[in-house]
């Protein structure tokens, strides 16, 4: 135990240089313990350590030998159903086990998911541009002037196909409050008895540049007029059809807003996910035509071949215009690649504690076994010399000793699904009852603890009965 105590505090301090190494690209944050930590960790260890020598020590206490030696006695409890300390011990390492793994499960998941996800709309053809154009120092003149010479340099570049503008840009984060939602309302409805849902103002080429696709209708063209006062046209995502019209065609019917008024649906567009990558569906959005005079936001470029030398031409070309207020182009898919890379850190972690989670089953279970065996050595020896065959005492220890593993994964498994709400709400792709990761987790335990068990166990079934007799 000496040991352990000096060893534990010395793993601990060596453990974030592990995870350093295994995860290069994860921020650094100052993990190692210092001395008050190691003080702690060195106590904790001892009092678990006291506490885990007293559990056997009072078993002890209570042994039945008439019962052992007469065969009453099962290597997890007595032959009354009576549940012992080290039963109970195993019951609740294999149920933190289960609860553990079914969230290691569910984030894994979530990941592939995020992976596989269909944001709704192009990434890695269309390069994402930040402008910095604020008033001051620009008018609303000077602005308008800005965006069209960056757009008209732009779309001379070779290899450009289009270019686009939109208020809010594909995963530039979600700043959306409640104060930048609007209720849309169907002619004839009481304010205050609509639904909310988002705006986003786009330029007429905006849905061509993300390739979003108009699944009725048509899009924005140039004869429509802009956002200012009237504004005739819009278009709606196939979420906010589905609400106001579940069961008519939209094209044609007419909504209402409190700053813009009455609005004709022209087109309806596919749902997108370009709030944060791996996030929900953005939900119902109404799109309109931005004023040719209003601030047009961050510059979408469609383009065709290697982003690479459109990157630099787009920096020859802008060379002259306002540095300050262009950012660095980035395609969309590098800002995918970067969103999955942090989230990619959570699973690793995720993962080395569901592998700490066996690997502690594993070790805990074959303990109990192979000191449960032990105390049935005798017992052992009596079956045998009366005739009970090996698989016989193998198929007894092996029944006896999944009794409490049973009932962790039993108790383990209501408290994960009792988790997995909150998970399903914080983590795209993570569903509230997943059958295959609840499926995975059981077999996986299952046959952790079989493992454990199966080596006690056949040294006990290939044990001599006359020496098994003879145990003291």
């Amino acid at each position: 135990m000496i040991c352990q105590v000096s060893f534990c505090p010395y793993l601990a301090y060596r453990v974030p240089d592990i995870f350093a190494k295994m995860m290069p690209d994860a921020p650094h944050y100052p993990v190692k313990p210092d001395l008050t930590v190691l003080a702690y960790l060195a106590g904790v260890t001892l009092v678990a350590a006291g506490f885990a020598g007293l559990a056997p020590a009072a078993e002890s206490w209570k042994l039945d030998l008439v019962s052992s030696l007469k065969g009453h006695e099962t290597g997890f409890g007595s032959a009354t159903g009576k549940w012992r300390v080290r039963d109970l011990l195993v019951v609740a390492q294999v149920a933190l086990s289960a609860v553990l793994l079914v969230v290691t499960g569910t984030v894994v998941r979530a990941q592939y998911a995020m992976r596989s996800a269909d944001p709704g709309f192009e990434t890695r053809q269309v390069l994402l541009v930040p402008l910095n154009v604020r008033v001051p120092p620009y008018t609303a003149d000077s602005a308008w002037s800005f965006y069209r010479t960056l757009e008209l340099r732009v779309r001379a570049l070779p290899g450009v196909q289009s270019v686009g503008y939109s208020d809010r840009a594909p995963f530039w984060g979600d700043d959306e409050s409640p104060d930048t939602r609007e209720e849309v309302r169907l002619p004839g409805q009481v304010h205050g008895t609509g639904r909310k849902v988002s705006l986003n103002s786009v330029s007429i080429s905006y849905f061509e540049t993300l390739r979003i696709p108009v699944l009725r209708g048509r899009s924005f063209e140039a004869s429509d007029p802009g956002t200012q006062k009237p504004v005739p046209v819009t278009l709606i995502s196939e979420s906010l059809a589905k609400i106001l019209w579940p069961h008519d065609d939209p094209i044609g019917k007419f909504i209402e807003l409190a700053q813009a008024g009455r609005l004709e649906v022209i087109g309806v567009t596919r749902d997108t996910r370009s709030k944060s990558y791996g996030a929900a569906s953005d939900g119902p959005v109404l799109y309109l035509l931005q004023s040719p005079h209003s601030f047009g936001g961050p510059l979408l470029v469609r383009f065709q071949g290697d982003a690479g030398p459109i990157q630099r031409a787009f920096a020859n070309v802008t060379r002259d215009l306002d540095r300050d207020a262009i950012g660095v182009p980035r395609t969309l898919q590098s800002i995918v690649n970067e969103m999955i890379s942090r989230f990619w850190i959570i699973i690793k972690l995720v993962l080395m504690l569901g592998t700490l989670a066996i690997l502690l089953a594993v070790i805990g279970i074959y303990g109990v076994v192979a000191f449960a065996v032990s105390r049935r050595t005798q017992e052992m020896g009596i079956r045998m010399a009366l005739g009970a065959t090996r698989n016989d005492i193998l198929r007894s220890l092996l029944v006896s000793g999944m009794r409490p593993v049973v009932a962790g994964l039993l108790a383990g498994l209501p408290l994960a699904l009792a988790a997995s709400p909150v998970l399903a709400r914080v983590l795209f792709g993570a569903r509230e009852w997943d059958p295959l990761v609840v499926s995975a987790v059981t077999a996986l335990l299952t046959a952790a603890a079989l493992a454990a068990m199966l080596d006690p166990a056949l040294r006990a079934a290939r044990s001599d009965p006359m020496q098994a007799l003879q145990h003291d």
